[in-house]
C-alpha cells in the first residue's frame, strides 16, 4: 500500500475515532506508505515509549484534514518523530 485517503477533505460533525496510537500502527505496518490522508484524534498524546522505532522517511504527502489538536508543539514534535 502506496497511498491511503480517508476523509480528509470534509468536515466531519462526528469527532475522528483513530487516535494516534492509531496512526503509528497504521504506519509501522504500512511502510510503503508514500501518500497518507487521515483526520485524527491529535488531543490524546501516545507516551514517547508507545511509539518505539517507528520512522517513515517514504511519506512525501500527509493530509490531516481537520483533524482536532490542543497541544499543537508536542504534537508537531511526535510527527516530526515519526515523519521526518
Amino acid at each position: 500500500l502506496e497511498r491511503l485517503y480517508l476523509g480528509c477533505e470534509h468536515f466531519w460533525s462526528t469527532p475522528p475515532k483513530i487516535t494516534f496510537r492509531g496512526l503509528v500502527t497504521l504506519l509501522s505496518t504500512c511502510p510503503n506508505l508514500k501518500g497518507l490522508g487521515l483526520v485524527f484524534d491529535a488531543t490524546k498524546l501516545i507516551p514517547p515509549t508507545a511509539i518505539g522505532d517507528v520512522c517513515n522517511t517514504n511519506i512525501i504527502s500527509f493530509h490531516v484534514g481537520f483533524s482536532p489538536i490542543d497541544q499543537t508543539l508536542e504534537v508537531s514534535t511526535v510527527l516530526s518523530a515519526i515523519l521526518p
